[in-house]
C-alpha cells in the first residue's frame, strides 16, 4: 500500500504552455499602452525583425535583433537533441598528399584573407534588404 504514495500524479502540476499571472499582466499593460499610443497590431517580435532589416540601423544592433527574433521562429538545439549520423575515422594519407593539402588550404585561406574577419569589420560592408 505504501508503495503508491508519492512520486508523480497524472495531471499533477501546472499544465504545459500555460501562462503565469504576472505575464499575463505585463502582456495586459503593453497592449493597453500602445493602443493609447496608436498601435493597435504591435507585436513585439516583428518589431525586432523590422529594426533587424532596417539598413540605416547599426549592424550590431540588427544582429542583435535577428538573434531575439531567432528565439521566437526556431527551436534552439540542446546537446541531447543532436545525434551523430555516422562515425568518422582518422585517415592516414602520404607525407605528399597532406603537403599537397596543406599548400591547397593555405591558399584558399589567402583567397578569404580580404573578406571582413569580425562583427568589427562587418560595420563597412553595406547590406540591402
Amino acid at each position: 500500500m505504501a508503495s503508491n504514495l508519492g512520486g508523480k500524479r497524472q495531471g499533477a502540476g501546472r499544465p504545459k504552455g500555460s501562462r503565469n499571472k504576472y505575464n499575463c499582466e505585463m502582456e495586459h499593460l503593453l497592449k493597453t499602452r500602445m493602443r493609447e499610443l496608436g498601435h493597435d497590431d504591435y507585436d513585439p517580435v516583428v518589431s525586432m525583425a523590422e529594426i533587424g532589416m532596417d539598413p540605416s540601423v547599426s549592424i550590431d544592433l540588427r544582429f542583435k535583433a535577428h538573434a531575439e527574433v531567432a528565439q521566437y521562429v526556431r527551436a534552439k538545439k540542446r546537446s541531447n537533441d543532436l545525434e551523430v549520423k555516422e562515425q568518422q575515422t582518422a585517415v592516414t594519407i602520404s607525407p605528399e598528399k597532406r603537403g599537397a593539402r596543406i599548400k591547397e588550404l593555405l591558399a584558399r585561406l589567402e583567397d578569404h584573407s580580404q573578406q571582413p574577419q569580425s562583427i568589427n569589420d562587418l560595420s563597412a560592408v553595406r547590406y540591402s534588404p
